[in-house]
C-alpha cells in the first residue's frame, strides 16, 4: 500500500493489520442509522478503528473495555462505555437481554458466545478472535447471523479482486489518517530487546497504544 506524503513511517507501519481487520468486521453488518452496536475489546488496536468506522456509519456504539480507555473513547464520540471483558462469572442475560442489533467481539470465541443473549431478533454476532463452535439459538427463534473475520484468510482463499479491494481500502484508510478523517493510535517504539516486555504487557492487557519494534537504527 502506498503511504501518503508526509505520513510518518511508524504510523503507517501500525495501520494495516488492525485497521483492515476492523474494516472487514464492520463490512459484515448492514447499516441502520442509530442501530445499537456493542464492540467488545474496544480498547485495543482493532477496537480503535472499529469505533471510528462504526460511528462514521451512524451506529450507536457501546464500548466494552477496561475503564482506563474510557476517556479516550468518549473523546472519539462513544456515548457509552462498560467494563469488560466479562469475567467467567458475569452474565448480561437479564439486564441487557435483546438490546443490541449487533455485537463485534475481539476477545475470543467463548466470550463472543456469552454475549449472544444481548442480541435482538435478526441480530449479528461478528467474531474476530476465533469463531462460535455452534449456533447460539434454536431454529426459528431470534434467527441470528454469525460472521467470522480473519485478515490472513485471503492468503488461502482470496482472488485478485479481493486483494485489490483490500489494498484500495488500506490506501484510503492511510489517506483518511493523513487528512484527519481518521485518528491513528498513539505509538510506542522500542528496540528489539524490549519485545518480550511489550508482548507480556499486551498479553495481560496492561498496554495502551500501538507497540512498534525497531529492527534497524533508522527504521521500524
Amino acid at each position: 500500500m502506498r503511504i501518503p506524503d508526509g505520513m510518518p513511517f511508524d504510523i503507517a507501519a501500525g495501520v494495516p493489520c488492525p485497521a483492515l481487520t476492523a474494516w472487514l468486521a464492520i463490512e459484515k453488518l448492514p447499516v441502520y442509522l442509530n442501530a445499537p452496536l456493542l464492540i467488545s475489546g474496544a480498547g485495543g488496536a482493532v477496537g480503535h478503528y472499529l469505533i471510528q468506522f462504526a460511528l462514521q456509519r451512524g451506529f450507536a456504539v457501546t464500548a466494552m473495555c477496561h475503564s482506563r480507555h474510557w476517556a479516550r473513547l468518549h473523546a472519539m464520540g462513544v456515548a457509552f462505555c462498560t467494563e469488560g471483558p466479562l469475567s467467567a462469572e458475569q452474565s448480561w442475560t437479564v439486564e441487557n437481554a435483546a438490546k443490541y442489533f449487533a455485537v463485534i467481539d475481539t476477545v475470543n470465541e467463548e466470550h463472543a458466545a456469552r454475549l449472544t443473549p444481548v442480541l435482538k431478533a435478526n441480530g449479528h454476532i461478528v467474531c474476530i478472535q476465533g469463531r462460535l463452535a455452534e449456533w447460539p439459538n434454536p431454529p426459528f427463534g431470534r434467527t441470528l447471523s454469525m460472521h467470522e473475520v480473519a485478515l490472513g484468510a485471503l492468503h488461502r482463499a482470496g482472488d485478485d479482486d479481493a486483494w485489490q479491494t483490500l489494498t484500495r481500502t488500506g490506501e484510503k484508510i492511510l489517506r483518511d489518517l493523513a487528512s484527519g478523517c481518521l485518528v491513528a493510535e498513539s505509538t510506542v517504539s522500542a528496540g528489539f530487546d524490549e519485545l518480550p516486555r511489550l508482548l507480556d504487557a499486551l498479553r495481560h492487557r496492561q498496554f495502551s497504544g500501538k507497540p512498534l519494534i525497531r529492527v534497524t537504527e533508522s527504521g521500524v
